[in-house]
């Protein structure tokens, strides 16, 4: 299962990284992937166009709705906010059980 996860979070990022080469004008992206109370957590920054609160709701946002059922599958959570002008961010959170070592 955390190998499914994993993929996951991986496929996550893909789509993330290609809506900003295709929408976002963005000159830089930062991504930082880690572990924060128990949980994998992905932060994806950009400093493009920024996506809008009507682009995040928008019916024919197939690649945000993508993201976020995957990371309910493992139940995690996405949340995208954006500032005109000044870039998009993605957060990802999924849970992750850690194996106690006998």
């Amino acid at each position: 299962m955390e190998n499914n996860c994993a993929t996951a979070v991986f496929r996550i990022l893909q789509e993330v990284l290609g809506n900003v080469a295709r929408h976002s004008g963005a000159s830089k992206v930062f991504a930082n992937l880690g572990m924060e109370g128990g949980s994998m957590f992905l932060e994806v920054t950009d400093n493009g166009n920024g996506i809008t609160p009507d682009q995040i709701s928008a019916k024919g946002s197939t690649g945000i709705l993508g993201m976020r059922q995957r990371a309910k599958v493992f139940g995690g959570e996405i949340s995208v906010s954006g500032e005109a002008g000044k870039g998009t961010t993605v957060v990802v959170k999924v849970p992750m059980k850690i194996k106690e070592s006998a």
